[in-house]
């Protein structure tokens, strides 16, 4: 019987140790600990949904520790990168760069770390869209009235790309067309260069139109007559108003054109008018009836008036 249990303690432990020790070599020579650095996807979180980020990079550079084993399975998609946006205020904003990791990887590195974005709030704002044609009709063809289901078109986004927003444009091919038709097109929104503003959300994004063709025919040059509405304030006369141009050709049915002595304009209103102005204003067209323009300019020119000079009295 061992009278003395104790006294097997101290090699056992030094053996535990000894293992370890024998483990941990081994596990570095098979196993050793490497480096990786990976592209990854930049994501936002917790940002208000009245807010949108604007110039956030697409990717950042993460620098990983880990054993060989573990780096050699690990995908872009096992890491993640984000901004905490969840106290972020609208306009320029600094904001660091975390990472969350695999089980067993070290983070060493995150380039950029910080990233200075800009923060811009959401808005929305209805426009009118516009209809434009492409390809060739048959000789003897063309386009008579078009009618769309929907005048205005309801955009969403950052402010600033709103408002960057020039037109709504959708775009009917009529090539070979030889009969009415109908058409679902989709509504693209143009900047003032004509080029499509990206960025921002079209509710309804397709329009369908509705396209008349009208064949033989007839083209005539008229006069335009303008409409007036309101009137002057006190003490205000209108000294001229005059259109560019002052003529339009129209076509169409040969004998809806034959009726045409004069193209009228949209009424315009004088109330208010106390200087001389330019108004775009849109022409009034029968139906099957097409014009070179669909709108003109008008000059208004007005005065004060002058009031007689009283007699002097002898």
């Amino acid at each position: 019987m061992d009278r003395m249990p104790g006294k097997h303690i101290i090699p056992k432990i030094l053996a535990l140790i000894m293992a370890a020790v024998l483990w941990i070599y081994v596990m570095n020579e098979q196993n050793p600990p490497i480096e990786t650095s990976l592209q990854v996807p930049l994501e936002i979180r917790s940002l208000s949904t009245t807010l949108a980020a604007m110039d956030v990079p697409d990717e950042v550079k993460v620098k990983v520790r880990g054993s060989r084993s573990l780096i050699y399975g690990l995908r872009p998609q096992d890491v993640k990168a984000y901004l905490d946006l969840k106290n972020a205020t609208e306009g320029k904003y600094t904001a660091q760069v975390s990472a969350t990791l695999p089980n067993g990887l070290e983070l060493l590195e995150i380039t950029p770390d910080t990233v200075t974005i800009t923060l811009d709030p959401i808005s929305s704002k209805k426009m009118p869209v516009e209809i434009r044609f492409t390809g060739s009709l048959p000789p003897g063809m063309v386009v008579g009235k078009v009618t769309a289901d929907t005048d205005l078109i309801t955009i969403q986004g950052p402010r600033s790309l709103i408002n960057a927003v020039d037109r709504l444009v959708a775009t009917v091919d009529v090539d070979g067309q030889t009969t009415d038709f109908t058409a679902s097109v989709p509504v693209t929104p143009l900047n003032k260069e004509s080029k499509k503003q990206e960025g921002v959300l079209l509710n309804p994004s397709n329009v369908t139109v509705n396209m008349n063709l009208v064949q033989n025919v007839t083209k005539k040059m008229v006069d335009i007559k303008t409409i007036l509405s309101g009137e002057l304030g006190p003490g205000i006369v209108l000294k001229s108003i005059t259109s560019e141009p002052d003529k339009v050709e129209i076509s169409g049915d040969p004998k809806e054109v034959g009726k045409i002595d004069a193209v009228y304009t949209e009424p315009v209103n004088l109330s208010g008018i106390d200087k001389n102005v330019d108004r775009e204003v849109k022409l009034q067209l029968g139906e099957n009836i097409t014009a070179a323009r669909s709108s003109i300019l008008l000059h208004i020119e007005v005065g004060r008036s002058v009031e007689p000079a009283k007699p002097k009295l002898p």
